[in-house]
């Protein structure tokens, strides 16, 4: 039981990276798929601050439109006087309001194209974590079969499949040892 040790301790640290090679691949899955919620998230607020400009023109259209009925209806000129200062006042404001909109909207979009890519490259960093993980572990194992793995010499010939003269060009020229 001894013996088989150090097999098991390698095999356990490739199956470990290997579950941390697979977790990096699911955490950029995931990932991705949080990074696609984050884009809908930022051009689903774009829209609805384009709702919001069109409601601002809508405003904008029926207030005016209300000023010239009033005062067409008494017999004023709704393109001078009063009547258009009540217009122009409520143009600036909704130059305003739309300036601001605006500006939202532009923002929502970036800022959801910036965490987007942050998202992303997150996952690929988890990713490439994970193989570094299993690369790391095989190392590991490696060290591990070197260090503990290799039969010890009995007497006059060695145990196992294992041979001191393998890397011996007598080995390779098919001399006997």
């Amino acid at each position: 039981m001894a013996s088989a040790l150090p097999y098991i301790s390698a095999a356990m640290s490739v199956m470990q990276g290997f579950q941390q090679m697979q977790m990096g691949k699911a955490q950029k899955k995931i990932n991705a798929v949080k990074a696609l919620q984050v884009k809908a998230d930022s051009e689903q607020d774009e829209l609805n601050a384009e709702l919001k400009m069109g409601n601002v023109l809508d405003n904008v259209r029926r207030t005016n439109s209300t000023v010239i009925a009033n005062a067409a209806a008494g017999n004023i000129d709704p393109n001078t006087g009063s009547a258009m200062v009540l217009q122009n006042a409520n143009l600036a404001y909704a130059q305003k309001d739309l300036k601001s909109l605006e500006i939202m909207k532009n923002r929502y979009k970036s800022f959801g194209e910036i965490q987007y890519d942050i998202m992303q490259e997150e996952g690929e960093l988890m990713e490439s974590a994970g193989k570094t993980a299993f690369l790391s572990s095989i190392g590991t194992a490696a060290s591990t079969m070197y260090k503990y793995g290799t039969p010890s010499s009995s007497g006059s010939g060695s145990s196992g499949s294992y041979r001191s003269d393998y890397g011996s060009t007598d080995y390779w020229k098919g001399t006997p040892s």
